[in-house]
């Protein structure tokens, strides 16, 4: 069962509290206001304390039970977020701060959050064993496209509304801070103004940068270097403008814009084994690749082309194909029927166990559910063996989308793409918890901690 930390007290401070003891009713002349920006966030302030550094415990009632990361004390006013709240609930916090090696609490305060814009996407629990207690950042389609977080409970807490006109297929939280990465593209697909924004959980930008071409997916790096997916368009002395893949990276110490890798360079198209649509403007659809992700263990990236049924693992340094499953590649054993039917594969990604997870539409029109699935690889024989499968019910067959990822104690959680459902599944496919969501979910992800502390 997943089961992800829930920290009560900053690192190692418990120890000096109770040897201190905390001075209760101590004013730290601090104010709470909801976020103009996000109105299920507290902004707490409070003056100066003349050294040391405070945090804030904070929930829904005097038991506190949740708590913000430290913050050193400046010259001027300091600053927490208190995040995860639901909306229209009171939130009880106080400030507790190390003063010269004691722990000094101050009196409890009440800020009642504020509702959310009707707007945005309705969340149904449908079922839940209480073993999930983590939030789920997701991205949704609806007439406008948000950046959204749900708790345990299915309750918005978190959300950003994106321009008109543009969309989103991919966002991540940021390691070590309280703020989030998301792709942000246009929705013709016909203008190059894609960015990867880095946007903080107080509803602030903190970063753009431009991705040329880019769309779909993305990686970002710790040390801010950016890897994704953008369109590579070349002209076929038989069929015209086709519409192919790359990979760019931004070097953030530099700013420069490299390739890393083309299909151009190491597929020949053929036209019986492509989707062969008008998706871009710029030309036919050939390799359609709806994914990338990175794979430490191995320094390289997996891309999931649907277009073309294949699963390719690129060296991320030199950029030369290092293993390609489906089509022209290892033999999918057994041979699972209809596999990447419609837009074909998603969301391949290299598990800690040394296998590859990937999501299948499975959407060959006879209304057959789509499903995860999980392959060991034998590079000698060039086989790839299913070793675990998980299928959706009855009418979860997503036509466009869907991702899975493997968590930590061995799970699985699945987005199914437009049919809107979020599930968690255990490793024998027993369904722990599920929501549904009232629009497509272009992409979802588990956060264990709100504030990047993981």
């Amino acid at each position: 069962m997943f089961h992800p930390p829930r920290p009560l007290l900053p690192w190692l401070l418990a120890p000096a509290i109770a040897a201190s003891g905390a001075c209760a009713g101590t004013t730290f002349h601090a104010q709470g206001d909801v976020s103009e920006q996000i109105r299920t966030v507290v902004e707490v302030s409070w003056e100066p304390l003349g050294g040391g550094q405070a945090w804030v415990e904070f929930g829904p009632s005097t038991a506190y039970g949740q708590i913000t990361p430290p913050v050193q004390d400046g010259p001027g006013r300091s600053r927490a977020l208190l995040l995860g709240n639901k909306p229209f609930r009171d939130v009880h916090w106080r400030v507790v701060a190390e003063l010269d090696g004691h722990i000094t609490t101050g009196p409890d305060h009440i800020t009642t959050t504020d509702g959310v814009a009707a707007a945005l996407p309705d969340f149904t629990l449908d079922q839940s064993d209480g073993s999930f207690e983590g939030w789920v950042l997701s991205i949704s389609w609806a007439e406008v496209a948000y950046v959204t977080i749900i708790d345990a409970d299915a309750d918005l807490v978190w959300y950003s509304a994106l321009p008109v006109g543009s969309v989103s297929l991919a966002a991540d939280p940021v390691p070590g801070q309280a703020a989030l990465r998301f792709l942000q593209v246009g929705v013709d697909h016909a203008l190059d103004r894609s960015e990867v924004i880095t946007q903080g959980m107080d509803g602030q930008q903190l970063d753009s940068v431009a991705v040329e071409q880019g769309h779909h997916s993305f990686v970002a790096h710790d040390d801010g270097d950016l890897a994704w997916l953008a369109i590579d368009v070349q002209e076929h002395k038989d069929y015209g403008d086709l519409v192919g893949d790359r990979v760019l990276q931004y070097d953030a110490a530099s700013g420069e814009t490299s390739q890393l890798y083309s299909v151009w360079d190491h597929l020949e198209y053929d036209p019986d084994n492509t989707l062969d649509t008008n998706f871009y403007p710029q030309g036919t659809d050939w390799t359609h690749t709806n994914t990338i992700s990175y794979a430490p263990e191995r320094d390289s990236y997996w891309l999931t082309m649907g277009g073309v049924n294949s699963i390719v693992e690129v060296d991320a340094i030199t950029g030369e194909p290092l293993t390609v499953v489906g089509t022209d590649g290892y033999l999918i054993a057994p041979d699972p029927d209809d596999f990447g039917a419609g837009f074909g594969p998603h969301a391949a990604s290299w598990t800690k166990d040394d296998t590859l997870l990937l999501f299948d539409n499975n959407d060959s029109g006879r209304g057959e559910p789509s499903r995860v699935v999980e392959f060991a690889l034998d590079d000698q024989a060039q086989v790839a063996t299913e070793v675990w499968r998980h299928t959706g019910d009855h009418g979860m067959t997503a036509m466009v989308l869907g991702g899975a990822d493997r968590l930590d104690d061995g799970s699985t959680f699945i987005h199914w793409g437009n049919t809107g459902y979020l599930q968690l599944v255990d490793a024998q496919g027993e369904l722990r918890w599920s929501v549904r969501q009232g629009s497509i979910v272009a992409d979802a992800t588990v956060l264990t901690d709100l504030y990047g502390r993981d």
